[in-house]
């Protein structure tokens, strides 16, 4: 009773209901009424802050989330179908802000929105590093996307895009890692080059290198 009602020490209702639970499981009947009285004023409390939290998912999604994460503290229950509602509800929203940033070329806002999950933006992010380093054409605000997407990226994105609608096919990937295998095998023996003309000079990088 005293974890309920916080005498003494922190409130702790879920901690008074295992302790209520355990006395009335040996034997003690008498635990039935103040077990069955806290219980049902938790699942109001629960159900209560739910709904609040729930209530943020289409508009706030980002809030929901830490929302609901402080729910799964206080009341030790999953929140695994509601973090997938969340991601669901962000990458709808993503595919609308990603229509803006394409009509304003702001490749910044758009890789954000990839690394969010959104499987349209990743298959986007793809297709153009993919025409810019086969066809070498493609810029966003004077850049090239070469030079704006990681490998690290591009793992990514082809993981988010590769199940979906909106899917980088196979080939183009292959192809495309293919491409960057060569870019690096082209630099490796240019340092190689100037590593071994420097080496004379018994730079210390170069001789150990």
């Amino acid at each position: 009773m005293l974890n309920d009602e916080g005498r003494g020490i922190e409130k702790d209702t879920y901690k008074a209901i295992q302790i209520l639970k355990n006395i009335y499981s040996s034997g003690y009947t008498q635990a039935k009424s103040s077990l069955d009285s806290i219980s049902q004023k938790w699942e109001e409390e629960y159900l209560k802050d739910h709904q609040n939290t729930s209530s943020y998912i289409y508009d706030d999604p980002n809030k929901a989330i830490s929302l609901f994460h402080d729910i799964r503290e206080k009341y030790h229950c999953s929140i695994l179908d509601e973090l997938d509602q969340c991601k669901e509800r962000l990458i709808e929203m993503s595919d609308i802000l990603m229509d803006k940033a394409i009509k304003k070329d702001d490749f910044n806002k758009i890789k954000e929105l990839a690394h969010i999950g959104s499987s349209k933006v990743s298959s986007y992010c793809l297709e153009k590093l993919y025409t810019h380093c086969c066809l070498e054409t493609y810029t966003c605000k004077d850049e090239y996307l070469y030079d704006e997407i990681t490998y690290d990226d591009g793992i990514s994105y082809y993981e988010n895009c590769k199940d979906t609608s909106y899917e980088f096919s196979k080939d183009k990937w292959n192809e495309l890692l293919n491409i960057y295998d060569a870019k690096a095998k082209q630099l490796s023996k240019v340092a190689l080059m100037l590593m071994k003309s420097v080496y004379r000079y018994k730079h210390l990088l170069c001789m150990t290198t």
